[in-house]
């Protein structure tokens, strides 16, 4: 399943973009004291949490369960419409377009109920909580497991973010896709402290929103946490370092080595990275398909 979070890169072309910008900036949550700077000692210096990079990435792992029916679905629209509005994409027909739309009502349904079981709170990037979620066993890990409530919302936000991709609108603002999936995003993030995906979301949105230091370390978190990270995952983050820190390559190579599966892996991202900061590639918004 193609879960890239890059939407709209032409890896070797002469211009770069995040994705569509149908919806109006949102906020992004506060930065702890010091969250924007190096954590824990690593060889790159990018470790933004007060967390050893196989610590943190043990903790993820060990919390993640099974994706629930939900969940996939949810992964399985995203991929379909990623895209979408690109040229020589495949255009929803108006029966795509309310299918989607119908699924995200059918998970909208039950937020309010879900969001007072799971005690869901505001995002602040807390590191020190993140720290104590990631003692495999503590009382704040447990707290801190993935269940399918906590699956229903992240496929409630990856469903905001594929009506996004559609540019479907709707007359109340916080229905709109990037705006509604954010919401659920920085309300789930305390509660489900250790999902790398909600970090590299939170990112994407938070480029748009021209937040760069806070999409910068929350991509950056999000490859620290990865266990087992796949090539997008990867290159993802080293387009948001081109985007948000381009002067910090050499640092992001060395991330990137340290986060990587193995060698050959962290040569391919590399590989395919580069471009971003040779200075030939513009960073920019795209308007949104018509």
């Amino acid at each position: 399943m193609n879960r890239n979070w890059l939407f709209s890169i032409t890896l070797f072309g002469c211009s770069c973009a995040a994705f569509s910008q149908s919806s109006a900036p949102v906020a992004v949550p506060d930065l702890e004291p010091g969250a924007g700077k190096s954590g824990t000692p690593s060889v790159s210096g990018l470790n933004p949490a007060p967390i050893e990079r196989a610590l943190l990435a043990a903790a993820s792992k060990a919390q993640e369960i099974p994706n629930s029916a939900a969940l996939e679905k949810a992964w399985a629209y995203y991929g379909k419409w990623q895209g979408a509005w690109q040229a020589g994409h495949a255009k929803p027909t108006g029966q795509d377009r309310e299918e989607v739309i119908a699924y995200t009502d059918s998970l909208l349904k039950p937020l309010k109920k879900l969001a007072e079981t799971e005690k869901l709170g505001k995002s602040s990037l807390d590191f020190d909580r993140l720290k104590k979620a990631a003692q495999v066993g503590s009382p704040e890990f447990n707290a801190s497991r993935q269940n399918e409530n906590t699956q229903a919302l992240k496929a409630l936000a990856i469903m905001g973010l594929t009506e996004h991709e559609l540019d479907i609108r709707h007359p109340d603002p916080v229905r709109n896709g990037v705006k509604m999936a954010y919401l659920v995003l920085e309300k789930l993030e305390p509660r489900t402290p250790l999902d790398p995906d909600i970090y590299f979301f939170m990112a994407r949105i938070a480029l748009d929103a021209q937040q760069n230091e806070f999409a910068w370390t929350a991509a950056r978190l999000g490859a620290y946490m990865k266990a087992e990270p796949e090539d997008h995952d990867l290159e993802f983050v080293c387009f948001i370092g081109a985007a948000a820190a381009g002067e910090q390559w050499p640092a992001i190579q060395k991330m990137i080595r340290e986060v990587a599966g193995d060698a050959a892996q962290a040569d391919r991202v590399l590989a395919k990275a580069a471009p971003f900061f040779s200075g030939k590639i513009k960073f920019q918004n795209v308007p949104p398909a018509r």
